[in-house]
């Protein structure tokens, strides 16, 4: 454990988040996307951030566990914010580990990308979620377009990992 932050906010929707922020060092994105003749369509998740009390759209991540490996956390994040089953072999690393370093923290972050089917695309706009997290997300299915005008560093290091992998 790095740090230990206790919080607890009204958001406009009247809901109550208290929660113990803890900062450890490791962590997990994923990436899910499908390909079509219309270009690719990406599974982002739109959640309010305690820090700042608004909505982020980004893509789905989490902590990982010191019981678990980084995969199966990726996985795990993935079904609890977007309910997209699918199986581990499917995700894909998209870098080495990034080090993430601020003066208040220091994590390594894994990306992962997960190529989707048709079938397996949620409906824009239905939540997801774990309750007894005080989690709350809600599908947005978004092009490269509008990504790249998500102006956050998660959104931007996703594009450039996109990029370097050739996905984009």
């Amino acid at each position: 454990i790095k740090r230990l932050i206790s919080v607890k906010i009204k958001t406009p929707e009247n809901q109550v988040y208290e929660r113990n922020i803890v900062l450890t060092d490791d962590a997990v994105v994923t990436i899910p996307f499908i390909k079509s003749s219309k270009g690719l369509k990406f599974v982002a998740v739109e959640q309010r951030r305690i820090v700042n009390g608004k909505f982020s759209t980004e893509f789905p991540s989490g902590g990982v566990g010191n019981s678990t490996s980084p995969i199966i956390a990726a996985n795990k994040e993935l079904r609890e914010e977007t309910g997209i089953f699918v199986d581990c072999e499917r995700l894909k690393p998209l870098s080495p580990e990034l080090v993430v370093c601020e003066s208040s923290f220091s994590e390594v972050v894994l990306w992962f990308s997960c190529l989707l089917k048709e079938e397996e695309l949620p409906i824009d706009g239905k939540n997801f979620g774990v309750d007894s997290e005080n989690e709350h997300t809600k599908i947005r299915l978004v092009t490269l377009e509008e990504i790249k005008k998500i102006n956050s560093f998660h959104m931007i290091t996703a594009c450039e990992l996109l990029s370097r992998s050739g996905h984009i």
